[in-house]
């Protein structure tokens, strides 16, 4: 991505690519994009000092504060030519600040990436995080659903669906599809949807967002992942928002819609934002060291312990829709219990074996998906890690493994709940609601934002979805 200086480099970028209309795009609480868009001519310094002006009781991630005047001021080291307007465009993402006193929102989740990257700074034993997010999504051809007082369904469909039906669409049989149970790592022609990726990572690498590669997900309807390469930590959670924008804009221009939904698809498998982290002190790795259980320090170790002794409360963040739990399940390559493991997928932290150098030496984290704030999600893993290390937590002791084979398996009136993922959000949400002191250290999150995050999630998603019957139900209880 673009980092300028100042605004005269801005200004020669303009002229230089005869930029015509700058982007100003901004995060709120639930992870999604917002924008301000504005004529080339009319950026100046004062942009960059003052921002613009936003009505914050509309916007959630800001309605919550006193002051219903917000402004996004642009972070000139966080820019991108955006290739999606037609007209030449440069976007710039923001932070949110109050509009008299330009401080930082307390609900800005941006601002709190920033503030968890800069308690992690002042660490002893690490100053940096680097992240490598892998993104998994379906891109479909078709999407339909319908939420009434008396009806409720959804359908998707997909040229690599098999087996298709005369009667669904004729055309399918003429398509190549996939017949074999997994759509993982299969070749063209199966892999229609290749040249897709492959325009889509050009992209990303044309605006500095190095990709690692891409391939067909397992998920025989059109599932794909794009790995990227490590970055710094507000950098790489820049990157994923950037490269989500990319994909669901690349889709559309090839007629097809890209979801990012835990799970749209039954007895399919879901999709994951997976993790890759390490820590770093002075530049060198910290992670690493020889002898112990996949080579890891015991840094590492405590870092990992922490994050299990928080992770149902990171969960409501991580994993941040009641849909997040229905991909969760046993016999999809998911976590369903808190343990870590070398080489082994169903860790809810698992060590790749590949990496075997002390600079590649990393972990994992399986507990995570696009519905959640990627700049929550990381920011609560660093602040769980940090009291793992400060309070030297032996993750072994308190039984999270390593288990090198099958993980613990969850039986009905196990006593020792601690170890296994929430069955649902509304139990993830009432974790981080008991445990929300380590977020809250060194004013990283603060209860205000936390509290406001709870309620929006209950009232517009849990309740919400209480109230109503799923389809399936009726096939189980209309006739008893």
């Amino acid at each position: 991505m673009l980092s300028f200086q100042n605004h005269d480099e801005i200004k020669d970028l303009i002229q230089r690519e005869e930029v015509e209309i700058i982007d100003l795009k901004f995060i709120d609480i639930l992870g999604a994009w917002r924008h301000v868009t504005i004529p080339a001519r009319s950026f100046s310094e004062n942009t960059i000092r003052e921002g613009y002006g936003i009505d914050g009781s509309s916007v959630f991630s800001a309605k919550k504060v006193t002051r219903g005047d917000m402004s996004i001021i642009p972070d000139i080291k966080a820019a991108f030519m955006d290739p999606f307007w037609g007209d030449p465009c440069l976007s710039f993402i923001c932070n949110i600040v109050d509009a008299k006193t330009k401080e930082d929102s307390e609900l800005d989740t941006r601002c709190v990436a920033r503030r968890a990257e800069a308690h992690l700074a002042k660490q002893n034993f690490a100053d940096e995080i680097h992240i490598a997010p892998e993104l998994e999504c379906y891109l479909l051809d078709e999407v339909e659903w319908r939420n009434t007082d008396n009806a409720a369904f959804s359908r998707v469909g997909s040229h690599q669906s098999s087996p298709p039906t005369m009667e669904d669409d004729p055309e399918h049989f003429t398509r190549p599809r996939i017949k074999r149970q997994t759509g993982y790592l299969v070749a063209p022609p199966q892999d229609s949807n290749f040249i897709v990726r492959q325009e889509i990572c050009f992209l990303l690498e044309e605006v500095g967002i190095p990709i690692k590669y891409h391939h067909h997900e397992v998920g025989s309807l059109g599932q794909e992942e794009i790995e990227f390469e490590f970055l710094p930590f507000l950098r790489g959670c820049d990157s994923a928002l950037v490269s989500k924008y990319f994909i669901k804009n690349s889709a559309i221009e090839h007629g097809m819609i890209a979801t990012f939904m835990p799970k749209p698809i039954a007895n399919q498998t879901g999709s994951g934002l997976h993790i890759h982290m390490y820590l770093r002190k002075n530049g060198k790795p910290v992670f690493y060291e020889k002898g112990g259980y996949a080579d890891l320090s015991k840094l590492a170790l405590y870092f990992i312990a922490g994050i299990f002794e928080h992770s149902r409360a990171i969960m409501a963040l991580s994993c941040a829709s009641t849909n997040s739990y229905r991909r969760l399940k046993p016999g999809f390559e998911t976590p369903t219990a808190f343990f870590f493991s070398e080489a082994n997928r169903e860790a809810a932290i698992r060590i790749p074996g590949y990496a075997t150098s002390p600079e590649d030496k990393r972990i994992e984290f399986r507990l995570a998906d696009a519905t959640g704030n990627i700049y929550l999600t990381v920011s609560a893993i660093i602040m769980a890690g940090i009291d793992g290390i400060k309070r030297k937590i032996d993750p072994t002791e308190r039984g999270f493994g390593p288990f090198d084979g099958r993980g613990p398996e969850l039986k009905f009136g196990t006593e020792n709940k601690r170890l296994f993922i929430p069955h649902n959000f509304e139990e993830a949400l009432y974790a981080i609601n008991d445990d929300m002191g380590f977020l809250c250290d060194d004013g990283v999150f603060t209860q205000n934002f936390l509290k406001s995050y709870i309620d929006y999630k209950w009232k517009n998603e849990i309740l919400e979805i209480w109230g109503k019957p799923h389809p399936y139900e009726f096939e189980l209880y209309f006739d008893l």
